[in-house]
């Protein structure tokens, strides 16, 4: 059986000619039914603390588990560009191009100020 704070400020005991001081008993079962429900009241909070930090991990298991794929992802890709770049440097007779001809231009914002137009060195 489960003890409430109720049950122990409830609890009674059978009088004899030699027994405790009531009203001594009854302090302390007042105390004890006090701090028995401080306690309860911890257990509930500490059990929802439990379920909040188990609904976190969850949620950053499965965000390190999709940084797993794209990771494994951008690995993929990669090889396989460096596989497409040995096989143009291999094939037979192919012609080789400088890189900046495979390339698409850098956005303006990542080239140097001397090979940007004069408007857009003024706008930044």
């Amino acid at each position: 059986m489960r003890l409430s704070p109720l049950d122990i400020k409830k609890q009674e005991f059978t009088r004899t000619l030699r027994g405790y001081d009531q009203d001594e008993v009854q302090a302390f079962l007042d105390m004890l039914a006090g701090q028995w429900e401080a306690l309860l009241a911890e257990q509930r909070r500490t059990e929802e603390k439990v379920r909040e930090l188990k609904a976190k991990m969850e949620h950053y298991e499965k965000v390190e588990e999709a940084l797993q794929e794209t990771l494994l992802t951008a690995r993929e890709s990669s090889q396989q560009a460096l596989e497409n770049a040995r096989q143009i440097e291999i094939a037979p007779g192919a012609r080789q191009r400088p890189y900046a001809e495979h390339s698409p231009p850098l956005p303006l914002k990542w080239r140097s100020t001397k090979d940007q137009p004069e408007k857009a060195r003024n706008s930044q």
